[in-house]
């Protein structure tokens, strides 16, 4: 009981310390980077690019102005919830398909930088659930061991009795 409230307190830190220091830093860093890629994008503007481009720019633009301030809230309920919304809204989908092929098919400058920032939207997404790490590997690794203990008993059930007996001497001889 004491090791289980002593692992518990240490969950429980861990996750305060996550939370409220490390994760609104590594925030503040996206958040840095997002500034920098705008500012890429915006110098490809000014370099000059074709009008056909200009919509390609201004979605990526207004993707990293939208996601500046919105950090903190991509979590994975988020992400569900967007990836049902696009699976069962077809107009949804249709647009998201026309503007993403925009991207896709814009200057090479513009396609670089869309990638840099869904790259710095992973990691987001990664970081905002970096609190919740410490409670899911316990559970992953109590997963790994029971399916490895299956199998090793699914061997041991078929395994020739002089093996069995050199890797489980009878207790009661």
């Amino acid at each position: 009981m004491k090791t289980s409230l002593l692992l518990f307190l240490v969950a429980v830190v861990w996750h305060f310390v996550y939370d409220g220091i490390i994760a609104p830093s590594i925030r503040l860093h996206l958040r840095n980077q997002l500034f920098i890629l705008r500012d890429e994008l915006r110098q490809v503007l000014i370099d000059g690019i074709p009008e056909v481009d200009k919509k390609a720019f201004w979605f990526v633009h207004g993707g990293i102005n939208n996601f500046i301030n919105r950090l903190p809230g991509l979590t994975i309920e988020r992400a569900i919830a967007l990836s049902e919304e696009y699976e069962n809204n077809t107009k949804l989908q249709q647009l998201l398909d026309k503007n993403i092929d925009a991207v896709k098919n814009s200057d090479s400058r513009i396609k670089e930088v869309f990638d840099k920032v869904n790259s710095v939207i992973e990691v987001a997404f990664i970081a905002n659930m970096g609190g919740w790490f410490i409670y899911i590997i316990p559970v992953a690794v109590v997963w790994l061991v029971m399916s490895n203990l299956s199998r090793l008993a699914t061997n041991l059930i078929v395994a020739p009795d002089k093996d069995v007996e050199r890797f489980l001497p009878n207790a009661y001889v």
